[in-house]
């Protein structure tokens, strides 16, 4: 199974305290994984100047400056130009609010936790499915 990053950033271009866009970091990151990448050996002077010359011919910088124009633009646009309905409508609900588990919902949690204890090795898709067939037929019984 692929972690978040590892989907949204293959080439690990993203720092850990880098802002979550693509601005120009990412370009500094990816220019000094290269020269880093020069310096140990794995590649040559060859790779590091045809990396500046498709950068440079591509205008790489260029959508990696204008995101970083617009996550500016939008971290300084002041919160009171929403409108008074999207405020209210953006505030957290109160806990009382939040959706709770049904007493089903709570044994298919716990069955499903015992199954993949029991199991490790099966799927999870198959525990499931074993399950959601156990709490069917369960349901069919008793209607």
């Amino acid at each position: 199974m692929h972690t978040l990053k590892e989907i949204q950033d293959p080439l690990d271009l993203q720092g850990p305290d880098d802002p979550p866009w693509e601005g120009v970091h990412v370009f500094r990151n990816a220019r000094k994984r290269a020269h880093n990448r020069y310096r140990e050996g794995e590649a040559g002077l060859f790779y590091l100047v045809g990396w500046y010359l498709y950068h440079m011919m591509t205008l790489w910088t260029v959508p990696n400056r204008l995101v970083e124009w617009e996550a500016k633009k939008l971290n300084t646009m002041n919160r009171r130009a929403m409108p008074e309905s999207m405020q209210r409508w953006s505030e957290l609900l109160p806990e009382s609010q939040w959706a709770k588990p049904s007493d089903e919902l709570k044994r298919q949690s716990e069955r499903v936790r015992e199954l993949l204890k029991a199991h490790p090795g099966k799927s999870t898709l198959e525990i499931f499915a074993q399950v959601n067939d156990e709490f069917d037929a369960k349901a069919s019984l008793t209607a």
